[in-house]
């Protein structure tokens, strides 16, 4: 996705036009490796399916490296 190098990815873009954001179904956030926390949300569309994986750094510069360890990323938000 066109989001400044964050790294947000669009599920499935070539899916009908009807298809628009649902609703956040979890989210989370880790620590970029220059310290920066960077959230990230996981979407649905308007019809339950996968929509987007939204990153987001919240000092609007690109995420430089995504969490190599799981254990990195912390869930915030209701895993629905």
């Amino acid at each position: 996705m066109d989001d400044g190098g964050m790294g947000s990815l669009l599920f499935d873009p070539d899916c009908p036009e009807e298809r628009r954001l649902g609703e956040q179904i979890s989210e989370g956030v880790f620590f970029d490796i220059d310290g920066v926390e960077v959230s990230v949300a996981l979407n649905v569309d308007n019809l339950g399916a996968l929509y987007e994986l939204d990153v987001w750094k919240v000092t609007f510069e690109k995420t430089i490296q995504l969490p190599d360890d799981i254990r990195e990323f912390k869930v915030t938000g209701p895993v629905r």
